[in-house]
């Protein structure tokens, strides 16, 4: 059992070596500082004065409009507007300029 676990015993050592690092020594230095304090000591202080503000959104200046349309209606308009190699979205863009422009004129 002793010579079946000695390779698992030389990798873990070689994973921690036994000389202590700088930051090693600074967390051990500052762990070594901590006292233990009752939770009722804690809730008797009165608070810090800590705030925290949550990040305001910002307001969208854009957005994407996305649906579904069949083929045969793309190309019936595709047609329509006798340009054959226009893209689906340029097609929406399209589209939606002129319900702007028809239907919101203010």
């Amino acid at each position: 059992m002793v010579a079946m676990s000695k390779p698992i015993l030389t990798v873990l050592n070689s994973q921690y070596p036994s000389e202590r690092t700088s930051e090693v020594a600074d967390i051990r230095d500052a762990i070594g500082g901590v006292q233990s304090v009752s939770f009722r000591d804690i809730a008797a202080k009165p608070p810090s004065g800590f705030a925290y503000t949550p990040p305001t959104k910002k307001e969208k200046k854009e957005e994407w409009i996305r649906f579904r349309a069949s083929v045969s209606s793309l190309n019936r308009i595709r047609r329509h507007l006798r340009r054959p190699s226009i893209s689906a979205s340029d097609i929406g863009r399209v589209t939606f300029d002129h319900y702007l422009n028809t239907e919101c004129s203010d």
